[in-house]
């Protein structure tokens, strides 16, 4: 829709001034409310970069990853974002 398409503009913005791993992973959910799965999961890696010690940034990329299918890829990221302090009900 009109207004994801806004978000994830407005964010993109906020990148560019101030990359931070926030801005990426709320572009990164953006893009993924609207299909656009690469761009999601390369924000999500960005942020992920960013910021390797935050467990809701591995939860995120785990969602994508069951998203497309690569199941052990999303344990791994749903076991690395417990160790990080994400409770298992969340995940």
């Amino acid at each position: 829709s009109f207004q994801f398409q806004k978000a994830t503009e407005v964010y993109g913005s906020l990148i560019e001034k101030y990359p931070s791993a926030y801005y990426y992973l709320m572009r990164s959910a953006f893009h993924l409310f609207t299909g656009h799965q690469n761009e999601a999961l390369a924000d999500i890696n960005e942020a992920i970069r960013l910021s390797p010690n935050d467990g809701e940034l591995y939860k995120q990329r785990a969602n994508i990853y069951i998203i497309r299918g690569r199941l052990s890829d999303a344990q791994e990221d749903a076991r690395r974002a417990i160790d990080l302090g994400v409770s298992p009900e969340e995940i």
